[in-house]
């Protein structure tokens, strides 16, 4: 898909709510991509059922989420 494809469907108007908004495979139209937005990543461990998640912040809204989740998650080892 293109950017263009993205503006025909509204894409921008979903910005504009509250909420959560998850988009695979983001990378492939940063265009459309806001400045400030939570990259997660996730990748299989050692064990079948194993993931591991890594949190990057873009932008300073999500740099103190990635700050929490940092508290949170050492919290439980």
């Amino acid at each position: 898909g293109s950017y263009q494809e993205l503006e025909d469907i509204g894409w921008e108007e979903y910005f504009q709510r509250d909420g959560i908004m998850l988009i695979e495979w983001g990378n492939l139209v940063p265009k459309a991509i806001p400045a400030d937005y939570l990259e997660v990543e996730i990748e299989q461990g050692l064990e079948a059922d194993e993931r591991l998640f890594k949190f990057i912040a873009h932008g300073k809204r999500y740099k103190s989420v990635v700050e929490e989740l940092a508290k949170i998650c050492g919290s439980w080892g």
